[in-house]
């Protein structure tokens, strides 16, 4: 399965070239990034805190880097391609077309575009694996948590107007999205799928600063996760079916685990200041899926800092939490599946993030920057659950 993947990807990747290459009267542009880091985790229980670091005790120069080139294909008359080729750590770089669209400008204030792009769901989503185009060493994990579905294929419609000094600029985006989601208690790959993906960001700015909201709304589509979650309520069903409870009790249950017709809803908000040489930046996240047992996510950051010269030092707090509510098995009266479902919106209730950082960037060169940073948290639904994690490497661009 994984070789059938590898070798697809790189067909992607041929065909993508001859079809730049047939585009030979246009004007291309090629530019691209990259970030070399080595990363490593101590915590006093848990294996790794997030499913994309290291396990405790191993300096990683692999899972946090990344390499990418992008193509641009002037056509003209407002016409134009965009192709971006990305090559992750933790994939073991291989290669994918992580976006390609075409888009088209009518003037300076409307382009719509369509095909593969970035789902931008926080502020820095269309350069969030671009190490060089922010200050951190590493994105707040709390809010950009590195979800499957950061790329869909659909038609967006982006606007920028200016207005008394203020600029204003709008995404409306209308998509799809199929792939694959690390169950983090098995480490396999389970297939799900969003439809009718309806997208709205706005962001208002203005000389130093800028606030910004956006959101999204979508029906997740059947897949192997759904088969998947299923099963964990099937030995505690069975025990009801044989002390009293009906099959339409234990069907009532069975749909509270699956994602499949629920719809999933996020939203998020923010702002961003660089005034003589003072930073902060805060963004708050929630999202959940109706009508489930996952508990709404409530995450948010905010950091402040200071740029001295070529080097920028922040100072960050961050929390990533997962709210308890069992209002949805109050619906179910038999006292076993009662217990199952709490018992499976506890266990997805774990894994929080509540801690304190600090990154330092020094710009040594005009297209490449060293940086460090150092993280410690506490994952309170464990045992000592306490964690640091120790990062350092460079990002450039070209």
């Amino acid at each position: 399965m994984k070789r059938h993947a590898v070798k697809t990807k790189y067909k992607v990747l041929a065909s993508c070239c001859l079809m730049f290459a047939s585009l030979a009267q246009a004007e291309i542009k090629f530019n691209g990034f990259g970030s070399v880091r080595g990363t490593y985790v101590d915590t006093d229980s848990i294996q790794r805190p997030f499913a994309d670091l290291p396990e405790k005790g191993e300096l990683s120069f692999k899972d946090e880097s990344v390499f990418g080139l992008q193509a641009k294909a002037d056509l003209g008359d407002g016409l134009s391609a965009t192709i971006q080729f990305t090559a992750d750590g933790k994939d073991d770089f291989d290669v994918e077309a992580r976006w390609a669209y075409v888009s088209y400008k009518f003037d300076n204030h409307y382009q719509v575009s369509v095909g593969k792009f970035a789902n931008p769901i926080f502020y820095q989503s269309e350069y969030e694996i671009v190490g060089y185009a922010h200050n951190f060493g590493r994105l707040p994990k709390s809010v950009y948590f590195g979800f499957d579905f950061n790329t869909v294929e659909g038609i967006a419609l982006d606007t920028n107007h200016r207005f008394n000094g203020f600029n204003l600029s709008t995404k409306l985006l209308y998509g799809n999205w199929d792939g694959d989601i690390t169950v983090v208690s098995t480490g396999v790959d389970e297939t799900i799928g969003i439809d009718d993906l309806m997208l709205a960001r706005v962001e208002l700015s203005k000389d130093w600063w800028k606030v910004f909201a956006g959101g999204f709304v979508g029906e997740f589509t059947d897949g192997s996760l759904n088969t998947f979650l299923r099963s964990t309520v099937v030995p505690g069903s069975q025990v009801a079916l044989e002390n009293g409870a009906t099959q339409l009790q234990v069907e009532q249950l069975s749909d509270l685990v699956q994602y499949q017709g629920k719809d999933g809803e996020y939203g998020y908000i923010g702002y961003d200041v660089d005034y003589n040489n003072f930073l902060s930046s805060f963004e708050y996240a929630k999202y959940d899926v109706d009508g489930t047992l996952l508990p709404e996510t409530r995450a948010w950051y905010l950091s402040l800092g200071y740029r001295f010269s070529d080097y920028v030092l922040l100072l960050r707090k961050e929390q990533f939490q997962r709210v308890t509510n069992y209002s949805q098995t109050d619906s179910i009266q038999h006292p076993i599946l009662n217990a199952v479902a709490r018992g499976v919106h506890d266990v997805l209730a774990r894994n929080t993030i509540d801690g304190i950082g600090v990154s330092l960037r020094y710009d040594f060169h005009p297209s490449a920057a060293l940086k460090f940073d150092y993280f410690e948290g506490e994952d309170k639904t464990h045992v000592d659950g306490k964690y640091s994690i120790a990062s350092f490497g460079l990002d450039f661009v070209f």
